[in-house]
C-alpha cells in the first residue's frame, strides 16, 4: 500500500524528471551533430556562449513558470 501511494503522489515528478531527462540527451545529441559538423576549428570557441545563454535563460523560464503556477489548484484538472 505504501509503494502505491508513492507511485500516485509523484506521478508527475517521474513523469516531468523524465520528460527533462529525455530533452536533455536530445539536446546532447543535437549538439554532438552540430559540433562535428564544423570544418573549422575556430568555431568551437564560441559555442559554449550560447549553451551557457540557453541554461540560464530556460532556468530563468523554469523559475517564473514554477512561480506563477503554484497557487494553481490541480484539482480541476485530476478529474
Amino acid at each position: 500500500e505504501l509503494e502505491a501511494s508513492f507511485g500516485r503522489k509523484h506521478a508527475f515528478l517521474i513523469f516531468a524528471f523524465t520528460t527533462g531527462l529525455r530533452e536533455g540527451m536530445e539536446s546532447i545529441v543535437f549538439l554532438i551533430g552540430v559540433i562535428s559538423d564544423f570544418k573549422d576549428p575556430s568555431y568551437m570557441s564560441s559555442l559554449p556562449i550560447p549553451i551557457i545563454l540557453a541554461l540560464i535563460l530556460s532556468r530563468i523560464c523554469g523559475c517564473i513558470f514554477f512561480q506563477g503556477t503554484k497557487k494553481m489548484r490541480v484539482e480541476h484538472f485530476m478529474r
